[in-house]
């Protein structure tokens, strides 16, 4: 029995163990979380490092930031990149939805949809300079207050 898991707080039983670190933004970025939230990031990562026989990331960015920020040895880690199957989802999409969500938003011919938090280490910021450079009228923000 293999256990694969993200941080889980109760302790598991198997005799194999995978966790899965996307990031280390609450160790890289501290300025941005409060104290408690640095010790509970630095414990939770550190659990994970000591009580796993692999652990999974998503990069090998972050495969080096958890080297360099718990001090485990690069050979307990395997970078998978996330994915998608584009021909899974190309047969998926129903285009007079797409027509219906466009024309209820207000949305232009060509946009850049982001969808995720709306935090400082997700640089937004340069996103939306950058897209300004390139293009008018492309990127929606959706919220529970409309488009930002």
């Amino acid at each position: 029995m293999v256990a694969t898991l993200q941080h889980p707080l109760l302790p598991i039983r198997s005799k194999k163990r995978v966790d899965t670190i996307h990031d280390l933004n609450h160790l890289a970025l501290k300025k941005n979380i409060s104290f408690s939230q640095k010790l509970y990031a630095r414990f939770m990562m550190n659990r994970a490092v000591k009580s796993s026989d692999r652990l999974i990331t998503v990069s090998k960015f972050s495969l080096n930031e958890i080297v360099k920020y718990t001090g485990v040895t690069k050979k307990k880690i395997k970078y998978i990149y996330n994915g998608v199957n584009v021909d899974m989802i190309k047969h998926a999409i129903d285009n007079s939805i797409v027509m219906k969500v466009k024309k209820k938003y207000h949305l232009p011919e060509k946009y850049i949809l982001y969808v995720g938090n709306i935090k400082p280490h997700k640089n937004l910021k340069l996103l939306l300079l950058n897209t300004l450079l390139i293009t008018k009228n492309m990127l929606y923000f959706p919220s529970r207050k409309g488009n930002l």
